[in-house]
């Protein structure tokens, strides 16, 4: 029996592969939906200082989602935080709510 639909959330591109990436498959090919949502761009994500912070996020944004097709994930969703900026305010807490939702 396939088990509802499910949400991995992570604060950085390739936490999610890293960590659970098998996990993920292996539901997603069981036929459950499912779906990632990542809370920073990655624009920070590189040992090259002077890497263009918007190409950055935009390399990174493309490898999630090519690395949730190879997955099999229903969804890969990004929100806009910067690197290093991400708080728990009520704005990040309404972005979670509304990925559950």
């Amino acid at each position: 029996m396939t088990e509802g639909p499910a949400l991995a959330v992570f604060g950085h591109p390739d936490d999610a592969e890293i960590s659970v990436g098998g996990t993920l498959a292996k539901w997603a090919a069981s036929e459950r939906e499912v779906h990632l949502l990542i809370l920073t761009n990655g624009d920070r994500g590189s040992s090259d200082a002077a890497r263009d912070r918007a190409e950055l996020a935009a390399t990174r944004a493309a490898e999630s989602e090519a690395a949730g097709r190879i997955l099999g994930l229903s969804s890969v969703r990004i929100l806009g935080v910067h690197d290093g900026e991400l708080e728990n305010d009520v704005g990040t807490r309404a972005e979670v709510v509304r990925a559950i939702r």
